[in-house]
């Protein structure tokens, strides 16, 4: 949430990043 208030375009994980991480931070995004 700080990194797309700073700025950040794009939001994404590395290994072991999982379809529920990316679910969960498109919810805290929305």
């Amino acid at each position: 949430e700080e990194l797309v208030k700073a700025g950040a375009n794009i939001v994404g994980g590395c290994c072991g990043t999982t379809p529920e991480h990316i679910r969960q931070i498109v919810q805290i995004l929305s």
